[in-house]
């Protein structure tokens, strides 16, 4: 089913990432991360997310607040060999250093 979401185009998965960025407090709403944990699983669905408008920022979110929904979708979409450099050159262009969100992730 996965695959059929990633092969009917990036509007679904856009969605899915803007539900769960949509609240502006600091919790993520439990059902959108559900829906983004479910799609980062699928390696077409995860490129999808890490090229999306927002996915870096979200991260950020989730290192700083230590959230544990948004660092289960990092996790999906780090497990994926061919989505790991996109990833990575998302997250050090928003953390603004070099693997600064590196040392976020396991402090």
């Amino acid at each position: 089913q996965r695959a059929a979401i990633a092969n009917s185009g990036q509007a679904v998965v856009s969605i899915a990432l803007q539900l769960c960025s949509r609240r502006s407090d600091s919790t993520v709403d439990a059902e959108s991360a559900g829906l983004c944990i479910n799609l980062a699983a699928d390696e077409a669905c995860a490129h999808l997310l890490v090229k999306g408008e927002g996915f870096g920022k979200l991260m950020m979110k989730g290192l700083q607040q230590k959230d544990v929904l948004l660092m289960k979708i990092l996790r999906h979409c780090a497990s994926h060999a061919a989505v790991r450099h996109r990833l990575i050159l998302t997250m050090n262009s928003v953390s603004g250093e070099q693997d600064g969100w590196l040392l976020k992730l396991i402090e």
